[in-house]
């Protein structure tokens, strides 16, 4: 009888090699030190060709104080608005707010109406007795200068 030919030996399967794990990370210790982070570089400045290689730093002077104009000094020269009769007899009243631009000579360069009283013939009035004014003008550091100058008109009875 034939013989069948031995079985072959089973073949052994090839054990996995362990794989090395890494060990586990322990929480920071409170007295770790930690490494201090670079500073980022300073921006390198350029110097301007128009400036002197060393230019000394210049301190701004701060502007000498505003003395504002004022009507102090012809309050008996300058004439008061005349009130419209028709406004009279109606008895409107108001204030008129303009803008007056007081030059360096005393004398009145521009006049506007900041704020109406409510009335044309009252804001007229007061625009043309403005014009012809007189005043102290603005100073600053003691030279006169132009200025411009909030002035109030009332149109009010009595």
């Amino acid at each position: 009888s034939p013989e069948s030919p031995p079985p072959p030996p089973p073949q052994k399967k090839p054990e996995p090699k362990p794989v090395a794990k890494p060990p586990p990370k322990a929480p920071p210790s409170e007295r770790a030190v930690k490494a201090p982070e670079p500073e980022p570089p300073a921006p390198v400045e350029k110097p301007a060709e128009s400036q002197p290689p060393n230019p000394q730093p210049v301190a701004a002077a701060a502007p000498a104080p505003i003395i504002p104009p004022s009507t102090d000094a012809y309050q008996l020269t300058n004439t008061k608005p005349s009130y419209p009769k028709w406004a009279r007899e109606r008895r409107l009243q108001g204030t008129v707010l303009l803008k007056v631009l007081v030059k360096a000579d005393g004398t009145v360069g521009e006049v506007k109406i900041e704020e109406s009283s409510g009335f044309r013939a009252l804001d007229s009035a007061a625009l043309k007795a403005v014009s012809s004014w007189r005043f102290q003008p603005a100073t600053q550091d003691g030279q006169a200068i132009d200025e411009w100058y909030d002035l109030p008109i009332e149109f009010g009875m009595k």
